[in-house]
């Protein structure tokens, strides 16, 4: 959850908000640690967004959006490609791909935050604090639903 289950989290928070109600799943590994987890946000405007995340498969790094009208996908090709398609409900597809040799990574937030500390920000004008509250609120919502236990952590 707190490793790669928290990016699939985060989208939905970043488009969606906070739900109303969460469902969750986890599979653990002999160590005890969730291997894989499956998180189902349900939104007081009958939105319903299916989260999942693992380690015991390779699959794509991806993030669809289903709507009345078409889909939205947006994959992540290593760090450096993002790809994304849009296919309409007559099934006409488009994709466009950002490619930087840079990187898509945690350079960017470092650079970010180096920004707002050089404009004596104590809170990002793209990320505000309170995204972060929710963020955490969301996780601890999570982890209770799915039976997750961290050491010391009520």
């Amino acid at each position: 959850l707190l490793d790669i289950g928290i990016y699939p989290v985060f989208w939905a928070l970043q488009s969606l908000g906070k739900p109303k109600e969460i469902n969750a799943i986890a599979d653990f590994s002999p160590t005890g640690s969730e291997e894989s987890i499956a998180i189902t946000f349900k939104y007081s405007k009958g939105e319903i967004a299916s989260l999942m995340s693992s380690f015991a498969c390779q699959t794509d790094i991806q993030t669809e959006f289903w709507c009345e009208y078409g889909l939205l996908r947006v994959r992540r090709k290593g760090v450096s490609v993002i790809s994304v398609m849009i296919k309409d409900s007559n099934e006409v597809e488009e994709e466009i791909v950002f490619d930087n040799e840079e990187g898509f990574g945690y350079q960017l937030e470092a650079e970010h935050v180096m920004d707002c500390l050089d404009k004596g920000l104590i809170e990002s004008e793209l990320l505000p604090l309170s995204f972060s509250v929710d963020l955490m609120e969301t996780l601890d919502r999570i982890r209770k639903a799915a039976n997750i236990v961290y050491p010391g952590v009520d």
